[in-house]
């Protein structure tokens, strides 16, 4: 496992080489025009030409429900060539009892698209994406993005069921994060269920890139806050603190400061009491 991860790591970093120098060169061919389209108030672009895409978008054709991995309900499509999957955006929080899927004065769906398509494109660790919609009405934004299905478990999972072969891959998602940062981007919700190990790869996915912050560079601030939410999820789903330590050690060199540290501990330390209070009443 420790030769295979090795291996994943030597060919994740020649990705990344090879979309920089892409990068370098004018980005040809990895670069498409986008494709937009509108119809009946909705707006589309698609990452490429694809009628499947574009009718699932506007037209939610070939749309079958399944049930998501985070908040809402998703949809699964064909493809000429696999399956993609359709992510309708709702609202998370009290919010939702108020407004379930309508964001005020801000074109969510977009925002996601832009930083999504940029990692893509840079050679990161995303699923492919497929094309993004959206619809004003008023002042409210609605609408959903696609990409290609991933077949995967999220780490968690891995974590827990593979016990004697987590550590290098850890490792390797310490790698991935730090890239990203480096990449200029911040994670609104680093946390192990957002990171997916594929079945027949077990190459690393990152998904909701939601309310994703791109900017020219990532504060040492925010890469803690990241780290530090990550940490948090480990905990909370049962990781030995090992694993942690292993995505630290793949991350490299991050001095986290201590109040900020101890604000997370006792943040967290609120969170497990309030639920061990409510599987008290509810028991």
């Amino acid at each position: 496992m420790a030769v295979y991860v090795a291996c994943l790591n030597i060919a994740y970093a020649c990705r990344m080489m090879g979309a920089q120098q892409r990068q370098r060169t004018g980005n040809a061919g990895i670069h498409r025009l986008a494709i937009e389209v509108q119809r009946n108030g909705k707006h589309a672009v698609l990452h490429h030409a694809d009628s499947a895409v574009e009718a699932a978008l506007l037209d939610r054709a070939g749309c079958v429900p399944q049930q998501g991995r985070g908040r809402g309900e998703v949809f699964r499509f064909p493809l000429h060539d696999g399956w993609g999957i359709l992510r309708p955006y709702r609202r998370g929080g009290a919010i939702r009892f108020l407004i379930k899927d309508a964001y005020l004065l801000d074109n969510r769906p977009l925002r996601e698209w832009a930083v999504h398509t940029y990692l893509f494109e840079q050679g990161f660790a995303v699923a492919e994406p497929l094309g993004v919609v959206w619809e004003k009405r008023g002042i409210a934004y609605r609408g959903a993005i696609a990409t290609r299905e991933v077949i995967a478990c999220d780490l968690g999972e891995f974590a827990l069921a593979h016990s004697e072969h987590w550590k290098p891959l850890m490792e390797l998602v310490g790698v991935h994060v730090r890239a990203m940062h480096d990449l200029g981007v911040y994670h609104a919700d680093l946390q192990i269920k957002n990171i997916l190990v594929t079945r027949d790869s077990g190459s690393l996915v990152f998904i909701d890139w939601d309310n994703a912050r791109r900017s020219p560079s990532v504060s040492p601030m925010q890469r803690s806050r990241n780290l530090l939410r990550l940490r948090r999820s480990c905990e909370k789903n049962g990781l030995d603190p090992s694993c942690f330590d292993a995505i630290r050690k793949g991350y490299g060199t991050l001095r986290v400061p201590v109040w900020l540290e101890a604000l997370y501990r006792w943040k967290g330390g609120l969170s497990d009491a309030a639920g061990s209070r409510k599987r008290r009443h509810a028991g």
